[in-house]
């Protein structure tokens, strides 16, 4: 990106906070949106395309982040409590009392 780009991308910025204050969330989107297209020339369409995407990935990325979680949930479960899906490991550890 160029200087001069820059430079209207800050003051861009610096225009929409002090308008931020009277702005709702709707409009705040609205005037981000714009200045995209004014400084980085591009187009609506493709704003909208990269917003579905992220959407989609971002639906993808928290179904696998649940995914881990849950595998991560098993396999903590299996160290601590192994001995209990195994009788015979169980009754292992009874025959020695129940010698004595």
């Amino acid at each position: 990106m160029s200087l001069n780009k820059l430079v209207q991308f800050q003051v861009g910025l610096s225009d929409g906070s002090t308008e931020a204050t009277t702005l709702s969330i709707a409009d705040m989107d609205h005037v981000g949106n714009q200045r995209e297209r004014e400084i980085y020339g591009i187009t609506s369409s493709h704003q909208m395309q990269f917003n579905k995407e992220f959407s989609i990935y971002s639906i993808q990325f928290e179904a696998w982040r649940q995914a881990m979680c849950i595998l991560e949930l098993h396999k903590t479960i299996k160290q601590h409590v192994i001995h209990f899906g195994y009788p015979t490991m169980h009754l292992v550890s009874l025959i020695s009392v129940s010698l004595r």
